[in-house]
């Protein structure tokens, strides 16, 4: 990696904090051991962090008890610059900063700069510090990403993460249970990627009965997939989808409000994310891992239609309720009618065509080791048929509105 590329980041977050409309960022003068002289890429950072500090009371709505003025957060661009908003003292060896970010507000909390690395932070190294423990005061502690929109949902991400270990009903979570051969048929991939190009196919949707049918046949093939697992596979599915699947529903909205980004944003995150999400690098031998990141973009998309349909659905996760229970209440999802709505969805996205598809991939022998930008799963580029892209089907009818 050259210097420039390892600058990069920080050389965007310039640009971001311009955008954000800082003006001019200071460090008042400490004793000299702790004096940090601010350059332009840590001004940037410091910048951004103020600017996440103001807009807490913006984005504090999005979930209701999650994020306020009081929340601390750390920004590091590992190996350079620790910053940190908080509202109790910093360690030794930060610097005080002094920063106007278009708001007069005066924020209960104070960013300091630490120049360097800071040995305890796994986020000054490139990791993540979901719950840091600063003194009196626990912070969620992220390494910049190479842009401001990137880092904010990064950051509320993993701070949710934190607020589900305090207020979330614990779920059962046997993590070794999802791995090997019985996730990894091509039935069963190819019944995932089935439910994917459902979940996909609701945003391209505004008609409520339309998606909601839409979402009905997706539960209809879930189920299917799902029905012959052992239970604890099943439960450590539903435990993922819910804790991931929030946490990347609450960190693009929340960046989303923070930034002022007009709110069909969302759904174009959404898209990517389920577009990329049996395609995730790294994991083309790893079927726990493919299905793990692909059940961020479903949870997440599920999420989506509860927070328009169900206004108490947040609550409901908190005290222990998956997104399968509670999209099933809110789509009217009736067990009789899921064979034949499974046997429809399956027909219509291509079913036959992936198991084919992923049969021959089982047979290939086994590959020598990849280079990371290369060790992908393909998928055949099998979209569902234009009338239930755009529309539903004449064999896929809404139910008429009694």
């Amino acid at each position: 990696m050259t210097a420039r590329q390892r600058r990069k980041p920080a050389y965007q977050l310039v640009r971001c904090a311009a955008l954000l409309g800082a003006t001019f960022v200071t460090v008042k003068p400490l004793p000299a051991r702790q004096r940090v002289e601010v350059q332009t890429s840590d001004s940037a950072i410091v910048a951004l962090a103020a600017f996440v500090a103001g807009a807490a009371e913006r984005v504090s709505h999005v979930w209701p008890g999650f994020w306020s003025e009081q929340e601390g957060f750390i920004l590091a661009d590992p190996g350079k610059w620790v910053v940190l908003y908080t509202t109790v003292p910093a360690p030794p060896g930060f610097a005080v900063s002094s920063s106007h970010v278009g708001t007069t507000r005066k924020l209960p909390g104070q960013v300091y700069v630490l120049g360097g690395e800071w040995a305890d932070l796994a986020a000054s190294r490139g990791g993540v510090d979901i719950e840091f423990v600063l003194g009196l005061d626990t912070v969620t502690a992220i390494p910049i990403r190479d842009s401001a929109s990137a880092t904010l949902s990064l950051l509320y991400h993993e701070a949710f993460h934190g607020y589900q270990r305090r207020r979330f009903v614990a779920s059962q979570r046997p993590l070794e249970a999802f791995g090997g051969a019985v996730i990894s048929t091509p039935e069963y991939e190819a019944a995932a990627e089935v439910e994917r190009r459902i979940l996909l196919a609701t945003l391209h949707e505004e008609d409520r009965q339309t998606v909601a049918h839409l979402l009905r046949a997706y539960l209809a093939v879930r189920r299917r997939r799902t029905q012959s697992l052992p239970v604890e596979v099943q439960v450590v599915e539903r435990h993922l989808e819910r804790m991931e699947g929030s946490a990347e529903f609450v960190g693009h909205r929340m960046r989303i409000v923070a930034l002022n980004e007009q709110a069909e944003q969302l759904v174009h995150i959404l898209e990517r994310r389920l577009t990329d999400s049996l395609r995730a690098p790294n994991v083309a031998n790893k079927a726990h891992w493919r299905h793990r990141y692909r059940i961020y973009g479903t949870g997440a998309t599920i999420a989506l239609w509860l927070d328009r349909w169900n206004p108490t659905w947040e609550q409901a996760l908190e005290r222990g309720r998956d997104f399968e229970e509670l999209l099933s209440e809110a789509v009217d999802f009736r067990a009789f009618e899921a064979d034949s709505l499974a046997e429809e969805a399956m027909r219509d996205f291509g079913f036959e065509e992936l198991v084919r598809h992923f049969r021959d991939w089982a047979r290939r022998p086994a590959p020598a080791p990849l280079p990371a930008e290369l060790a992908e799963r393909p998928i055949p580029p099998i979209e569902p048929r234009p009338t239930l892209h755009s529309a539903v089907s004449p064999r896929f009818t809404t139910p008429n509105a009694s």
